[in-house]
């Protein structure tokens, strides 16, 4: 969803116009509109993603949201809030609401010695828009809540007056737009090197480079809801980091560290046999699973099979290993069938590389077999749900490859009488895609998070723009602390009244 719709505020009697657009491939076809999770027939669907309401009337206030579909999937935009008042109702209070602020410790205010005081604050509230609205279907400024006039005052601070500016009265007038930043710093995972100069792309447009210490700025587009941005090496040393990155629409700067995993070493191989690549075998623990590439697997971009000596690298990413999921990809999401976007949860994503031995020009491969080993699913009810995904880079979003399933005749025989059951799928390796062994999961709850200057944990003492990063770990009782698979990745920043996080939870509590 590249445009979601704005929230509104109208009196009765005025028009309204919602507005959302979504791309993919093939190109959304139909779209559909809600209201109050309800569908509405007739003129709300069709083939353009707009919606007009003539001569509102108060019970069509409430939530509205688009639904896009195509031969793909569906997705479902963010919900936007309309508030229709009754002619005259006023919806900015010109008394600001309270602001605190903390002086100097010179300059108490009373006799608790207090060194609070009221600045003052207008909410950043939509007003009720004019009887004229643009056709189109841009961004639109709008009118807001806001300030209408400061005033000067002085406050005794150790016997001389401090001069501060307080809001005085508040009205509506046209929207602020924000600018909205997002900086950090990209390093590669395992040394801590930055990545020097590389490539930031939104969606598939390039917007700039990382500087000489990994250093990036991201100016964010108007009207953007979930910024997906994807890292990639120049030198081809480092996994591509597909980053959900959370930001602060009120406006401002977020900083966030990304991290890049380091490619694995290539291992050579020939291409006109059959050969078997492990995933997660790294610090002496047992296979996840492993990639079978039966002979003839590995082709040229013009289709031509490739039969000489091929350099693979996979790079698995294992969930066994908590101190790896600050370099995991993307936040963990999917688009639903109703086009609602679910978390998953992770045994393992890996990234594949192959070249020519000679030329090392970049090879497809497919059919493939995903074989993951059972006895690495700890949970029962995951055996049946276990699929294959691929990250679409330019959403962030994890895309369904197939099914893993029980293999024919379930067992293969290892060392002496000791058997493992292993769960077989097939994917066909066309793109430079991250690839996944991923449940949906529908547990859901929510963590409320606050931050604070101190430990005494006052309420005026919140801090806003702080960033919580949150990895859910497998919540049920009796699995060791390092667990086997990972949920879904949130990231959110703090308001005045701190922030909530999708969380998994057991759902038998």
């Amino acid at each position: 969803m590249v445009l979601h719709p704005a929230a509104k505020v109208r009196e009765a009697g005025q028009d309204v116009i919602f507005c959302c657009e979504a791309s993919g491939a093939p190109e959304p076809q139909n779209y559909s509109w809600y209201h109050n999770e309800t569908l509405l027939a007739g003129a709300a669907q069709g083939s353009s993603g707009r919606l007009e309401l003539r001569g509102l009337a108060a019970e069509q206030a409430g939530t509205y949201r688009c639904k896009a579909t195509s031969e793909a999937g569906a997705i479902l935009s963010e919900p936007a809030q309309l508030t229709v008042l009754a002619q005259g109702q006023p919806s900015c209070r010109t008394e600001p609401e309270p602001s605190l602020v903390e002086l100097p410790s010179e300059c108490p205010q009373d006799a608790s010695g207090s060194r609070y005081y009221n600045v003052g604050r207008c909410p950043s509230s939509p007003c009720p828009g004019g009887s004229a609205e643009p056709s189109g279907c841009g961004e639109e400024s709008g009118r807001c809540c806001g300030v209408r006039r400061m005033e000067l005052r002085q406050v005794p601070c150790a016997g001389s007056p401090l001069p501060l500016m307080a809001v005085a009265e508040c009205g509506c007038g046209p929207c602020a737009q924000p600018r909205v930043l997002v900086r950090g710093r990209v390093t590669a995972a395992d040394t801590g090197e930055p990545l020097r100069f590389g490539h930031i792309f939104l969606g598939a447009t390039k917007v700039g480079f990382t500087g000489h210490q990994g250093s990036f700025t991201i100016e964010v587009p108007p009207g953007t809801r979930r910024l997906v941005a994807r890292f990639v090496d120049g030198q081809d040393r480092l996994v591509d980091a597909v980053r959900v990155l959370p930001l602060d629409r009120r406006g401002g700067a977020v900083y966030q560290e990304v991290k890049m995993l380091r490619k694995k070493e290539p291992v050579e191989l020939d291409g006109g046999r059959s050969n078997a690549i492990p995933l997660g075998e790294a610090g002496g623990r047992e296979p996840v699973g492993e990639l079978l590439l039966p002979a003839g697997a590995f082709l040229r971009p013009s289709g031509e099979v490739f039969n000489g000596t091929v350099k693979a690298s996979v790079t698995f990413v294992d969930p066994r290993d908590v101190g790896t999921a600050g370099a995991a990809s993307s936040d963990l999401s999917f688009a639903d069938a109703q086009g609602e976007i679910v978390p998953l949860r992770t045994y393992g994503m890996f990234a594949v590389d192959f070249r020519e031995g000679d030329s090392g020009a970049a090879l497809q491969a497919g059919p493939v077999q995903v074989r993951m080993d059972a006895g690495q699913v700890w949970m029962p009810e995951h055996l049946h749900k276990m699929k294959l995904w691929s990250l679409n880079p330019e959403s962030g979003l994890w895309e369904e490859e197939g099914v893993l399933k029980p293999a024919g005749g379930g067992r293969r025989k290892r060392k002496r009488r000791e058997e493992r059951t292993f769960l077989v799928g097939n994917l066909e390796i066309r793109e430079r895609r991250l690839f996944n062994l991923d449940v949906p999961e529908d547990r859901r709850c929510f963590v409320k998070v606050r931050a604070y200057s101190n430990e005494k944990f006052n309420p005026y003492e919140q801090l806003e723009g702080v960033v919580v990063n949150l990895i859910n770990l497998e919540p049920q009782p009796g699995f060791p602390s390092n667990p086997r698979a990972w949920g879904r990745f949130d990231s959110a920043v703090t308001g005045p009244n701190g922030a909530c996080l999708p969380a998994f939870c057991d759902g038998r509590r």
